[in-house]
């Protein structure tokens, strides 16, 4: 490796003595940051302390083998450990979310490439990257086998690399707390080493194959890769009204939701991606922007504002990352001020309202803010139009978005209507109460299931500098 590193990656991920955590805390979450959030890390692991020559990884998804492989490339002995049975488990299978490494990148320049690495960077990738190619984004199950493919393929060299898939979760939480309890007494170096890790029996590695257990492993850091945890799927005082979790196959796109009434809590990104797959014809927004500049002068009016709402996002990021806290509400202001602008144009109006659904049912965004929260311009942009211009323009024959800011459930109970199943929903100062087929849940990790918080206690006097300097943008590749 020849770029010369200055520790930032440590500051930022370092959770506890001689542990570093991918996953809390972190902005951008696309497969690709994760990719190059865990090779940065374990590039200035390496240089900044070169006696580090064993690793343990905790977690088997893009974030833990990106490091795993990177770390083999660096001369490490690495031990990788996940409770699922196969890497790449929570994509693996599903259908109905797409993935790309760039689509939500729009409107910046690159956008439009969904292969990895891209052409548009500086350098070359090192042969740590995982690999694919594809003209768009593609879904989520195809990308795990693409991961999959490469990773069998990967040589691991010239350090090693061991895969244990299937061990019991409470047991490495316990090794963890252990490590971390042992190092966080060391008072001078050169102290011993830290407590045994025991490779366990009865496990898969990467290949499917029986991975041997039962040798002691002397870590000289952990890397906690193990995602975010249970999310909250479910209405919080009406735990029996909930949905599928985020990367779960579901049935949103079904014919019958265009005749239905459906609702989606939560005012972040997971929410307004279901918003547009129940609103709209296609499986991600980066096609519906594509349609819509299809059209000459649609093109035209979109483009005039793409440079004003880089800038945007742009600013709203690093407000975000230099002070700590969000500037969602900005940033959600701005978005609306410019979509209703484009409303104002009838040829946009019916250019947006080409891109819906046909149908006579609701999509209904419940939300408990005034703006959406945490969420990719794209997808908060293009919300925001399909309100406007349903504001200003026609809706006729097309599914239609109401939404309802600063809202509370005040009861939610299963029921029957016609002869169809759903759920009967009240909200705070709303005399009518909406009967939904389709819900959809999206309010978050669950604070107290992060995989992360049963291991380590992260010092709250920190989390805010650690979570800021977890939020400065990340490269689109890390060279060799």
């Amino acid at each position: 490796m020849t770029t010369r590193t200055n520790g930032l990656a440590l500051l930022a991920h370092k959770c506890a003595a001689r542990t570093f955590d991918l996953s809390t805390g972190v902005v951008d979450a696309s497969m690709r940051d994760q990719i190059v959030r865990a090779q940065l890390l374990m590039r200035d692991l390496r240089e900044n302390d070169p006696a580090c020559n064993r690793v343990l990884i905790v977690g088997g998804g893009v974030g833990g083998v990106s490091a795993a492989t990177m770390a083999c490339e660096l001369d490490m002995d690495v031990v990788l450990v996940d409770s699922q049975k196969k890497p790449f488990s929570l994509q693996g299978g599903v259908t109905s979310r797409f993935v790309g490494p760039f689509m939500y990148e729009w409107p910046e320049l690159g956008h439009d490439c969904q292969s990895y690495p891209p052409s548009h960077v500086l350098g070359q990738p090192s042969d740590a990257t995982p690999k694919w190619t594809a003209a768009n984004p593609i879904p989520a199950a195809q990308f795990a086998m693409n991961l999959e493919d490469w990773l069998v393929a990967h040589p691991f060299l010239p350090g090693t690399a061991r895969f244990y898939f299937g061990v019991v979760s409470e047991e490495v939480e316990a090794y963890v707390r252990a490590f971390v309890a042992y190092h966080g007494t060391e008072t001078v170096a050169g102290a011993p080493p830290g407590p045994e890790y025991v490779l366990p029996s009865g496990c898969l590695d990467h290949r499917g194959k029986r991975a041997y257990g039962g040798a002691s492993f002397r870590p000289d850091y952990i890397v906690l890769a193990a995602g975010m945890g249970d999310e909250r799927v479910a209405l919080p005082d009406f735990p029996l009204v909930s949905g599928e979790s985020f990367w779960a196959n579901d049935d949103l796109k079904l014919d019958a939701t265009r005749h239905a009434n459906s609702s989606v809590f939560g005012g972040g990104d997971g929410a307004l991606q279901d918003v547009l797959r129940l609103l709209t014809k296609h499986d991600h927004p980066l096609q519906l922007i594509r349609d819509l500049r299809l059209d000459a002068a649609v093109a035209k009016s979109i483009d005039r504002w793409a440079p004003h709402l880089e800038a945007l996002e742009r600013q709203s990021r690093l407000v975000t990352t230099w002070s700590g806290s969000g500037s969602f509400e900005d940033i959600d202001t701005q978005c609306q001020l410019v979509a209703a602008d484009l409303a104002g144009d009838a040829f946009v109006c019916e250019a947006v309202r080409r891109q819906l659904r046909e149908g006579e049912g609701e999509v209904h965004h419940v939300m408990r803010e005034r703006y959406f929260g945490k969420a990719y311009l794209l997808n908060r942009f293009v919300v925001h139009l399909i309100e406007q211009c349903q504001k200003l323009g026609p809706r006729r024959g097309v599914l239609t978005y109401h939404a309802h800011r600063e809202a509370r459930v005040t009861n939610a109970k299963h029921a029957v209507r016609a002869g169809k199943r759903g759920y009967l929903i009240s909200l705070r100062g709303d005399t009518k109460q909406y009967f939904f087929r389709w819900i959809a849940v999206r309010y978050g990790a669950d604070p107290g299931a992060v995989p992360q918080s049963k291991m380590v206690k992260l010092n709250p006097k920190t989390r805010a500098d650690r979570t800021s300097m977890a939020a400065i943008p990340l490269p689109l590749m890390v060279p060799d």
